[in-house]
């Protein structure tokens, strides 16, 4: 018998009453992983000069940010791109463009 976790969501019902949903064990990261992979991700941000208030920001240096953290996480974790989407809030086809990315950027800086 599959285990499954019980997650309180934020959206309620018309009373107001709080919506329960079964999610599969897993499919969600550990609390201790999870913390790891955001204290990592806040020190490259900080490493980059970028500002908590400026994280979701397009300008490129917080997502050349945003790249190396998540290429980072990926590849000393392991863990799929759903998985890491899962903990940051975004697509995974994003985690997959972001690592894809980085990795290019490292292979040119190689070259040079």
């Amino acid at each position: 018998m599959e285990e499954t976790l019980q997650l309180k969501l934020l959206k309620t019902t018309p009373e107001d009453a709080p919506v329960e949903k079964d999610v599969p064990v897993e499919n969600s990261i550990g609390g201790e992983m999870r913390q790891r992979m955001m204290m990592f991700y806040e020190r490259t941000m900080r490493q980059h000069n970028i500002m908590k208030s400026a994280w979701n920001s397009n300008r490129p240096s917080a997502v050349f940010a945003r790249q190396h953290a998540w290429a980072v996480i990926r590849w000393s974790t392991g863990y799929s791109y759903p998985e890491i989407a899962g903990v940051f809030g975004v697509n995974h086809t994003t985690i997959g463009l972001a690592v894809h990315r980085y990795d290019e950027y490292l292979n040119k800086e190689g070259a040079k």
